[in-house]
């Protein structure tokens, strides 16, 4: 997309850019990689704004982590690795369809069970994420409460119980009280 002097992208176009290209690959990318697919995405070449458009993602956003090169003067890295990344990244970029990519499923898997993650109770709690807009959102809910109230003992089949019953259109997670 070859952009004149002048025209400017969507509001947060770049960040989602990054966001998109760093989510959709399996491990974490490399600086470099980014740079390349911006030049070639959006047309950007400074590596200044680049620059400027990843920290603000780390430290503003909190949606993707660095990784600093262990060789001197190596790239660096990027990676969304953390519960809070994809949650920031739903509040804060709502037009990215997190259901849709297999780094995003992995990481609630991952966070909401210590489970294996190909066992059948992971693979059945990624089915529920991909059929499901309002499962990821209850799922996020609860876990802020869980955090408020500092429990610990919170079970993965309350999660997935109330996920079956949003998904069979009942009240679900309404008539689970935690207080």
């Amino acid at each position: 997309m070859a952009r004149s002097n002048g025209v400017h992208l969507k509001w947060h176009e770049v960040k989602a850019g990054i966001i998109k290209f760093i989510i959709s690959s399996n491990e974490a990318v490399r600086e470099p990689d980014i740079r390349e697919r911006l030049r070639k995405d959006y047309d950007i070449v400074d590596s200044g704004n680049i620059k400027t458009h990843l920290r603000e993602l780390q430290q503003k956003f909190y949606c993707i982590e660095k990784i600093p090169s262990t060789k001197p003067g190596g790239a660096n890295k990027w990676e969304i690795r953390r519960i809070e990344h994809v949650i920031n990244i739903r509040s804060k970029f709502p037009d990215i369809q997190l259901k849709t990519y297999k780094k995003a499923l992995k990481i609630v898997t991952r966070r909401f069970f210590h489970i294996s993650p190909d066992s059948p109770m992971a693979n059945m709690f990624r089915v529920q994420l991909l059929l499901s807009d309002s499962f990821l959102t209850c799922a996020q809910k609860i876990t802020l409460k869980l955090y408020s109230r500092e429990l610990t003992n919170f079970t993965s089949t309350v999660l997935i119980s109330g996920g079956w019953s949003i998904l069979n259109g009942s009240r679900g997670f309404r008539k689970i009280s935690l207080e």
